[in-house]
């Protein structure tokens, strides 16, 4: 079986507020070595990170890995490449 691989980006700008500052319920930290959590997102933002997520799948991608960074979070996809 043969994988390909998909790396998107969904980013956090649109949960901010225009000074750059997260939005009200949009809570994730990133410690001085860079690592990052998203520990609580605002439900209108749960959902577009949802469909974000789930318009991809329907794609045929798997979710293999999901990275949160201070500007949004980072996806690792995969699925099985069909040689006909």
């Amino acid at each position: 079986m043969e994988f390909e691989y998909r790396v998107e980006a969904f980013p956090f700008e649109e949960a901010s507020t225009p000074g750059g500052e997260p939005a009200p319920g949009v809570v994730y930290a990133c410690d001085v070595n860079g690592e990052c959590s998203v520990r609580d997102l605002h439900s209108e933002h749960r959902k577009e990170l949802q469909e974000f997520l789930n318009d991809i799948g329907r794609e045929g991608w798997e979710l293999i890995q999901i990275f949160p960074q201070r500007a949004g979070v980072v996806t690792f996809w995969k699925r099985v490449v069909d040689r006909g």
